[in-house]
C-alpha cells in the first residue's frame, strides 16, 4: 500500500551487486526514488524532489552513492539529474525541451547513456542513444536514424551498451560501442524489449513478447549467424537537432447571444496543459 504506482512499461529498475533495488513509484500522490534492500526486505530510503513531478528509471553510477535518473519538471521539461547520496546534491545533466528518458550507467567511461528524441527526426516520434560525460558535459551521438532505440544497458565486461531497436522493422537487440559502432544481436519476428548483460558477459536476458505473453529468455553472445548487420557512427555535421516550431496565434474569444432550443442533461468544463502548446480549456455539454 505505500507504492501507488510503479509507471509500468515506462521506467525501469536497477540493481547493485549487494542487493539494493532501486525504483521509481508514487507515495502519496509525489513520485519518490527507493531504495529497497533484498535482504531486508524493507525500503532503506526515500528521495523526493522539490520542483520534479516525474522520476522514471533510475540506475545506479558506479555504485551506491550516486543515481542517475530522468526527471519531469512542473514545466514539463524532461531532463536528466544525478544524485548523491552522501553529499545530498542534486547536480542537472541536461537543460532543454527534448524527451530524456532511460539512463543507464557506463563504468568503464564515467558517463551516462540515455535515450531522447533531439535527432533530426525526433520532431515525429524518432528516438536515439546519446552519451554524456558529467565532468566535462560533453554529449556524444551514439545512433542515428528515423526509427525508435531504446533501453540501453551497460555491459562493463565487453565495454558496450545493449539496447534494443525496431530499426529493422521488428523489435529486435542490438549492441553498440562509446565510439558510436555497432550491430544487430539478434533476428526474430517476436517483439525483444531490455537486454541485459549477464555478469561474465556471455550471455544477455531479455523480454520477449511471444503468444500473447511476456517471457524472460537468456541469449548466448556468439558470433553472428551469416552476415552481420553493422552501423557506425556517421558526420555530425548533417545532424543537427530539431527546432521547436513558434507557437500559433492564440484565438481570441468572444461574446454573443442564442436561444436555447434544448436543455442540458449534464455541463462539464476541461482544462488541457501541453508542455509544447502551453494551455486550453473547453466546454462539453
Amino acid at each position: 500500500p505505500e507504492f501507488e504506482s510503479f509507471h509500468a512499461f515506462r521506467s525501469r529498475m536497477d540493481v547493485s551487486a549487494d542487493g539494493l533495488l532501486l525504483f521509481s513509484a508514487k507515495r502519496q500522490g509525489q513520485d519518490a526514488v527507493n531504495v529497497y534492500s533484498i535482504a531486508q526486505r524493507c525500503v532503506v530510503a526515500r528521495y523526493a524532489f522539490d520542483g520534479l513531478v516525474g522520476l522514471t528509471s533510475p540506475a545506479w553510477a558506479g555504485g551506491t552513492r550516486r543515481f542517475v535518473f530522468s526527471g519531469l519538471s512542473r514545466e514539463g521539461d524532461s531532463d536528466l539529474y544525478l544524485y548523491d547520496r552522501e553529499q545530498g546534491r542534486l547536480t542537472r545533466l541536461t537543460r532543454d525541451r527534448y524527451l530524456d528518458i532511460e539512463p543507464a550507467w557506463c563504468t568503464w567511461a564515467d558517463a551516462v547513456v540515455w535515450v531522447s528524441d533531439r535527432g533530426p527526426a525526433g520532431d515525429h516520434g524518432a528516438r536515439n542513444l546519446y552519451l554524456l560525460t558529467p565532468g566535462t558535459g560533453e554529449v556524444r551521438r551514439l545512433t542515428h536514424g528515423d526509427w525508435r532505440d531504446a533501453a540501453p544497458a551497460c555491459d562493463p565486461v565487453r565495454q558496450e551498451i545493449l539496447f534494443s531497436s525496431n530499426r529493422d522493422g521488428f523489435q529486435n537487440a542490438y549492441r553498440v560501442d562509446d565510439q558510436g559502432n555497432g550491430e544487430r544481436l539478434t533476428r526474430s519476428l517476436d517483439a525483444l524489449f531490455d537486454p541485459r548483460p549477464t555478469p561474465d558477459g556471455r550471455a544477455f536476458l531479455a523480454t520477449v513478447y511471444r503468444e500473447g505473453r511476456f517471457e524472460v529468455r537468456s541469449f548466448a553472445r556468439v558470433d553472428t549467424a551469416g552476415e552481420p548487420v553493422r552501423f557506425a557512427a556517421g558526420a555530425t555535421d548533417t545532424l543537427r537537432p530539431w527546432d521547436w516550431n513558434a507557437l500559433a496565434e492564440p484565438v481570441t474569444s468572444r461574446t454573443t447571444h442564442y436561444r436555447p432550443r434544448l436543455s442540458l442533461d449534464i455541463a462539464q468544463g476541461g482544462v488541457l496543459l501541453d508542455p509544447g502548446m502551453r494551455t486550453g480549456e473547453g466546454l462539453s455539454a
